[in-house]
């Protein structure tokens, strides 16, 4: 695409006060006329620019991502040629209520630390397209510092985002007419259980909205997740994926001083006594990001796509 169609795109984002075209993981505009994901992103973040300041507000805007069509699955190559935005609008709660009631179960992504909006919103299309979603698919941007030496400001980050987080959940339920799944990676998982355990602690769960929960390589501490499971009990059905040679799990684990976290534990007698399903890719040979194997993985996501097809 041109200059001129690009300073449209991001003037596009910016009337939806969506702004963000910096440098890293930026949204780049498509210049190939391939096939395009619908992704609905949901915000609580001020802006897309890096280091945007947490926000009160849920915002949203449909992104329609184009996904090149000469590429191996698992792949996520970002660029003009590759992942780029090919469009986007505001959305307000009428034109939100027309995208979730497309037909198909509502999939609802939750990045891990150190992502950009770009970044969270290409590998959600990346996975929509090679897992086979049908449905609408809805990424929760909330607001990571995009730094690796911010670890502790994404945490903190994490803990403000639940109560976003759970009014999302409710929200897609009540649009959608029906619950959705949801896919979280990494401290994305930490996310969602603190959601789910604030909610019911507060006797409104979150069960009715959620059709599953799926936690990749959760960066959780695991007596915390014994604790949160506890708390939230009982869960909507749970999944969780694990990888004990996972490298950037065993940096988390250093950094906070315990042996291990759940996305890379050995000792599974505790998560399996609260009847959470656990699919082990320790030693997966093929995956391009260790730490995301599952979806980098085209061993892993023909796995995924057999155990959906056999779940009907």
């Amino acid at each position: 695409m041109t200059g001129v169609t690009r300073r449209r795109v991001c003037a596009a984002l910016a009337a939806t006060a969506l702004t963000g075209c910096g440098p890293r993981g930026r949204f780049v505009t498509a210049r190939h006329a391939g096939p395009a994901r619908r992704i609905i992103l949901a915000t609580n973040r001020e802006g897309l620019g890096l280091g945007a300041a947490r926000g009160e507000t849920l915002r949203y805007a449909a992104l329609d991502i184009a996904v090149p069509t000469d590429r191996a699955p698992g792949t996520l190559p970002i660029g003009p040629d590759g992942f780029a935005l090919a469009g986007t609008e505001g959305l307000d709660g009428t034109g939100l209520d027309a995208e979730l009631r497309h037909s198909g179960e509502p999939t609802l992504w939750i990045h891990g630390y150190n992502n950009t909006p770009a970044e969270a919103v290409y590998r959600h299309a990346q996975l929509a397209t090679d897992l086979d979603l049908m449905g609408p698919q809805i990424s929760f941007v909330w607001p990571s510092g995009a730094s690796y030496g911010g670890y502790v400001q994404d945490r903190d980050s994490a803990l403000h985002a639940r109560g976003a987080g759970e009014q999302l959940v409710r929200e897609i339920a009540a649009r959608a007419g029906r619950p959705s799944i949801v896919l979280a990676h990494s401290m994305g998982a930490f996310l969602i259980m603190e959601a789910l355990r604030s909610a019911r602690l507060r006797g409104a769960p979150l069960n009715a909205a959620l059709g599953g929960v799926v936690l990749i390589q959760p960066d959780i501490d695991v007596d915390v997740f014994v604790s949160q499971a506890r708390d939230a009990a009982p869960l909507p059905p749970t999944a969780v994926i694990i990888r004990r040679d996972d490298a950037v799990l065993r940096a988390s684990a250093r950094l906070s001083g315990r042996p291990d976290r759940l996305g890379s534990t050995g000792d599974l007698a505790a998560i399996k006594a609260l009847g959470i399903r656990i699919l082990d890719l320790t030693g997966l040979e093929d995956a391009s990001v260790d730490h995301l194997s599952v979806l980098t993985s085209p061993s892993a996501l023909e796995l995924i796509r057999s155990i959906r097809l056999a779940d009907g």
